[in-house]
C-alpha cells in the first residue's frame, strides 16, 4: 500500500523533531516532547556511565548524548541502550582509556541483567572441554578501569591489566579479579573450548614453562574460578 506523501511528510517533520534536527520551527509541544526525549535518553546513559561522565567536560557529554539521538537507538530494551550508546561512542571520547571504560561500565550492567550462573557441584574437568560461565567475561586492558579508587590518575596507568569479570552466585553483585597474562592466556583457550589441560600445556609452552610444574601450580586456581562462574 502506497503512503500518502502527505503523511510521508509528517513522518519526516516528526522524526526531525524528535532527533533535534527541525526543532527551531517545532510547536511548543514538540520542543516539550524533545526535551523529555533527551532527558529520558540523558538519565538512563548518565547513569550507566557515570564514571566516564565525571571525567568528561560536560558539554561534550551533552553533545556527545545528543548526536547519539540523532545516530539513532536500534534497541526495543532500554536496559539495552547503554550498549548501543557505548559502541557509538567509542571512537568520538579523546580520552585514551574511554574505550574501556565504557566496556567495564556497560559489561556490569549485562551480567547484572543475565540469569545467575547455577553452582556447579562437579569439579573442573582437566580433561575435557570446560567453558566460562555465561556470566563471565575476560578482558585485557590497557589501563586498569575495573579500579574505582581514583579515576583522575587513570590516564598515567598504562599498560597490560588482565581482568576477569563475573556475577557473583551467592550475592548477585558483579565482582572483578585481576589475573595474570598466564591466566589470561588460559581462560581464553577455555573460552574456545579447550580442555583445561591441554590450555594449561600449550601456554606453558608458549611461555618456556614446564607444563606439569605450572598444572600443579594452576590447577586450583581453575577450580577457583570455574566455581566463581
Amino acid at each position: 500500500m502506497t503512503v500518502p506523501e502527505h503523511d510521508v511528510t509528517i513522518q519526516r517533520q516528526f522524526t526531525e523533531i524528535i532527533i533535534g534536527t527541525g526543532i527551531e520551527n517545532a510547536s511548543r509541544h514538540h520542543k516539550i516532547y524533545n526535551r523529555l526525549l533527551y532527558h529520558r535518553f540523558e538519565e538512563i546513559i548518565d547513569n550507566a556511565f557515570y564514571r566516564l561522565k565525571a571525567l568528561m567536560d560536560k558539554h561534550e557529554w551533552k553533545a556527545l548524548i545528543t548526536g547519539f539521538i540523532q545516530h539513532g537507538a536500534k534497541t526495543p530494551y532500554i536496559w539495552q541502550l547503554p550498549d548501543e550508546f557505548r559502541r557509538y561512542a567509542a571512537h568520538k571520547i579523546s580520552l585514551p582509556f574511554a574505550k574501556e571504560m565504557l566496556w567495564f561500565e556497560w559489561i556490569e550492567i549485562e551480567l547484572m541483567m543475565q540469569r545467575p550462573a547455577e553452582r556447579r557441584t562437579k569439579k573442573l574437568p582437566w580433561d575435557r572441554a570446560a567453558a566460562l560461565s555465561p556470566t563471565a567475561r575476560i578482558k585485557r586492558l590497557a589501563y586498569p578501569v575495573y579500579d574505582k579508587a581514583d579515576d583522575s590518575q587513570l590516564e598515567t596507568k598504562r599498560g597490560e591489566y588482565p581482568v576477569l569479570v563475573y556475577l557473583e552466585m551467592d550475592t548477585d553483585r558483579v565482582m572483578y579479579q585481576p589475573i595474570t597474562p598466564f591466566m589470561y592466556a588460559v581462560l581464553k583457550k577455555l573460552k574456545k573450548g579447550a580442555a583445561p589441560k591441554n590450555a594449561v600445556k600449550e601456554v606453558a609452552g608458549a611461555y618456556g614453562e614446564n607444563p606439569g610444574d605450572v598444572a600443579a601450580i594452576i590447577r586450583p586456581v581453575l577450580e577457583q574460578f570455574y566455581m566463581a562462574g
